[in-house]
């Protein structure tokens, strides 16, 4: 066989033999590296032991009975867990002995205590803490000898620095586009060093610097990266997340107001992550004024549903007048609450519009017929409950302490509770008739005044036909 005829066929066999395979989407040195990294970030690290009490309880009447330096090696190996964690942190209920514990890490070096000593540290950290600016300053000098994840963080990040570690921290962060955690599992750390004490207050305070970057830039991506710090997928990255992911989002704009996208972005967030404030109450209890502003913003929402979604089956030359009269009394401030029940067809349309999230209740046929585009508009005006049926419908008014007044958020109303036969003691019933003199309005608008004693003045809602 010729030397051409040869390569032919060698060339054959190439070309049907089996695929190389894929190479790996992560070089196996990196993966190496990182791996080792963990390994050296906590080496020697010690692991709380279950009898954490007893030994916090040996090592105080060893130092004061005998000094630090006469600790047993098992003891001082547990000693920096000792002085945050258990029944009697020894930070907290005994300055003296947690000063000498860390003088006498410090003086026996090893980098096994230094190590747990640090991982402590950041794992219990508070800015107010007992104990956490002297091992934080001892830290300063220690770290040096630690391994190399955590010599890197104090050099690179100044992380022990008690006061401002984690501002420094969260402004890594922020630089890289990654949170507090990443930052710190980059340097070999793992488990709830990630989550806990001083990786979430440098959380809180980066999204702290993320809502004022917020109220400037009015960037609907600073929600997103707000929402990122704050949670994994549906996994809140630390304890309190939801409640900074609140104060960062809208702690801004409690005296101002973010443009309609803005604002849109904030609540579909905080909705998904905090849930309806007006359904689940007790997740904002920890930020009541944040809870308010929100429910602000939805009344404001509740409005529109009830408007957009009406607006589809209405007659434009009847609804324009209704639309102008309630946007009025939401616009001087004072519907402080509002809630929506849909017939079947706006209930459609409403899930169709606004989502499946959308919060509203639905209107049950019990006495009063319920057409397919039945709507009702439930308001809270100062101490009235106002109830304000669309189409033909009527709006009626309970005063304060009506034991039949309908109560805002319910997820279903029978409706005849929202349409008594006859006007409430003490409140009213107004049909909508001569909408174009604005006879009702005057009507509602006057009640209303004579109630609370205040109101709108007809200026405020008069249209103009174009």
């Amino acid at each position: 066989m010729s030397l051409r005829n040869r390569l032919q066929s060698v060339g054959r066999e190439f070309d049907t033999a089996a695929p190389a395979p894929a190479l790996p989407t992560e070089p196996r040195c990196n993966r190496a590296a990182s791996e080792v990294a963990q390994r050296h970030a906590l080496a020697g690290v010690a692991r709380e032991p279950p009898d954490l009490d007893a030994i916090a309880t040996r090592i105080r009447e060893t130092v004061h009975r005998e000094g630090a330096r006469a600790l047993r090696r098992r003891e001082l190996k547990y000693a920096p867990h000792c002085l945050w964690a258990g029944r009697e942190p020894i930070a907290e209920y005994d300055t003296a002995a947690a000063r000498r514990i860390v003088e006498t890490i410090a003086e026996r070096g090893r980098r096994s205590l230094i190590n747990t000593l640090a991982v402590a540290y950041l794992r219990h950290y508070k800015p107010d803490r007992p104990g956490v600016g002297l091992v934080g300053r001892s830290l300063q000098h220690l770290a040096a000898r630690a391994s190399p994840g955590i010599a890197d963080l104090s050099h690179e990040i100044d992380v022990f620095e008690p006061k401002h570690g984690p501002d420094h921290l969260a402004q890594r962060a922020l630089i890289r586009e990654a949170t507090p955690g990443e930052i710190l599992e980059s340097y070999g750390l793992t488990g709830d060093t990630l989550t806990a004490g001083f990786a979430a207050e440098a959380a809180r305070r980066g999204m702290a610097q993320i809502g004022d970057d917020l109220t400037r830039s009015k960037d609907q991506e600073a929600v997103a990266r707000a929402d990122h710090w704050a949670y994994k997928r549906d996994e809140a990255r630390f304890a309190g997340a939801p409640i900074a992911l609140a104060r960062t989002l809208v702690g801004p704009f409690l005296e101002r107001h973010p443009e309609p996208e803005l604002r849109q972005a904030i609540l579909n967030t905080l909705l998904d992550r905090l849930h309806d404030p007006r359904l689940y109450a007790q997740n904002w209890l920890q930020v009541p004024e944040e809870r308010d502003r929100v429910r602000q913003w939805l009344t404001g929402e509740s409005l529109r549903q009830f408007l957009d979604i009406v607006d589809h089956n209405a007659q434009p030359s009847h609804w324009i007048y209704r639309r102008a009269f309630w946007k009025a009394f939401y616009d001087a401030g004072l519907m402080e609450e509002a809630w929506v029940a849909f017939g079947p067809a706006g209930e459609r349309e409403a899930r169709r519009v606004f989502g499946r999230k959308a919060s509203f209740g639905t209107l049950e046929q019990r006495g009063k017929l319920v057409e397919q585009g039945h709507a009702v508009l439930l308001m809270r005006i100062g101490n009235l409950t106002i109830c304000d049926w669309s189409h033909n419908g009527r709006c009626i008014i309970w005063p304060q302490g009506d034991q039949t007044a309908p109560r805002l958020y319910q997820a279903s109303y029978r409706s005849g509770d929202l349409a008594p036969g006859n006007a409430p003691t003490g409140g009213i019933s107004v049909r909508h008739d001569g909408s174009d003199t604005y006879k009702w309005q005057r009507r509602i608008a006057n009640f209303i005044r004579d109630k609370i004693g205040v109101s709108v003045s007809e200026r405020d809602f008069q249209v103009t036909k174009r």
